[in-house]
């Protein structure tokens, strides 16, 4: 909706933010309907912005992530190869690469693109580099936004 109403024009932030906060004012409606008591604490990504890249540039110095044309993504050989264990709750049969490749590409959806940065195919995005109309915050790779 909002990319039919101002496709990739939008440059003010609180576009978006009054965008999400529509949709979060209409869930919350929804879960007094219901009954369901409100949070004691609602967070918001985009108040986190400074400890996400500082958490983002942490795996990076550590060798874990890696930065490629702006976006910096897990590096699921490295986090194996220290002993980590990812996908622990997978249904049977997911550690097979092919289908885990293809799960993943089809949860990034629209933002995928045919050519790839990432290194592994199961590596997933930390932080993506901006397109001209997203959201953008400053960071060491350039602006971007929260990949997950």
């Amino acid at each position: 909706l909002l990319d039919r109403e101002k496709g990739h024009t939008v440059t003010d932030k609180a576009v978006f933010d009054a965008h999400a906060r529509k949709f979060e004012r209409e869930y919350m409606e929804d879960m007094d309907l219901l009954g369901i008591r409100p949070p004691d604490v609602l967070t918001r990504v985009t108040e986190y912005i400074p400890q996400i890249v500082d958490f983002v540039k942490k795996l990076v110095d550590d060798g874990l992530a890696y930065e490629s044309n702006g976006s910096v993504y897990q590096s699921l050989d490295e986090f194996k190869k220290r002993g980590g264990c990812y996908r622990k709750l997978s249904p049977a049969g997911a550690d097979d690469s092919a289908t885990s490749a293809a799960e993943m590409a089809e949860g990034e959806g629209a933002l995928a693109s045919g050519d790839s940065e990432k290194r592994g195919p199961n590596d997933f995005a930390l932080w993506k580099a901006s397109k001209s109309g997203e959201p953008a915050w400053d960071s060491p790779w350039g602006p971007g936004r929260p990949g997950w």
